[in-house]
């Protein structure tokens, strides 16, 4: 599945797919690109968490940086 990178005005991001339907929640405050299908995400408490391309939570939010 391909997924596209989108902010909101609130500079929250999410991703869409192809179609424009929203795929994963705008709720991020930063946003890594898919690798392996997994992205990081830092979430609003400043922390990092690694989901799948689906939204889920694949590594805990733990973490202050990834790569």
């Amino acid at each position: 599945m391909v997924l596209f990178l989108f902010k909101q005005p609130q500079n929250y991001f999410g991703y869409i797919n192809v179609y424009g339907k929203l795929v994963i929640a705008t709720k991020y405050k930063a946003v890594g690109y898919f690798l392996n299908g997994l992205v990081w995400v830092k979430n609003a408490d400043g922390i990092v968490d690694l989901i799948d391309n689906s939204g889920k939570m694949v590594i805990e939010a733990k973490f202050p940086a990834a790569k």
